[in-house]
């Protein structure tokens, strides 16, 4: 769904009205990171790895 209000509002309103909303989600991820990597005692660089690595795995298994 955040793909499709992004291409609605940069097809609206054009590339320069798109940066507030995509930094906002990107804000959002940010935050949501650190605060798991706070509770579960690991590094945000870690929390990231970890969805890497399942992203990865994930598109291997469709193979």
């Amino acid at each position: 769904m955040n793909l499709v209000y992004l291409l609605g509002v940069r097809n609206a309103y054009g590339e320069d009205k798109l940066v507030a909303p995509a930094l906002s989600v990107a804000n959002w991820a940010d935050t949501a990171i650190d605060d798991l990597a706070h509770h579960t005692g690991r590094t945000p660089q870690q929390i990231i790895d970890r969805y890497q690595t399942d992203i990865i795995a994930g598109h291997e298994d469709l193979t």
